[in-house]
């Protein structure tokens, strides 16, 4: 075990700390996985369509950089939703075990 890994028990986690590490999850996934659909779009591959047409070339690439965001969101909003109700079930009955990493600050910096 790390000297500087530390334990908490918590009812539940405030649903801004929820949605800014399940948001930033999916966009570690969905971000990269549209950005590289979009490369393969502009070099004529079928990886990025909408109304049911696929677009290629440069109009593929840009799209794929719409959809990154787009798809984060979506995806995300429901991750968020879902998990936020499922904590607050579970937490209900018992605390949540939490380990973290301390940082080694006194006061976290702005």
């Amino acid at each position: 075990m790390n000297s500087n890994t530390r334990v908490i028990y918590a009812k539940r986690i405030k649903s801004g700390s929820l949605a800014a590490l399940v948001f930033s999850g999916t966009a570690m996934l969905m971000i990269p996985m549209c950005l590289f659909f979009g490369v393969l779009a502009f070099f004529g591959a079928k990886t990025v369509h909408v109304n049911g047409s696929y677009v290629t070339g440069i109009g593929g690439f840009l799209l794929s950089l719409v959809y990154g965001p787009l798809f984060t969101g979506i995806i995300g909003l429901f991750a968020w939703t879902g998990t936020y109700l499922a904590m607050r079930l579970v937490g209900h009955f018992r605390p949540y075990r939490i380990e973290y990493v301390d940082s080694g600050e006194n006061t976290p910096t702005q």
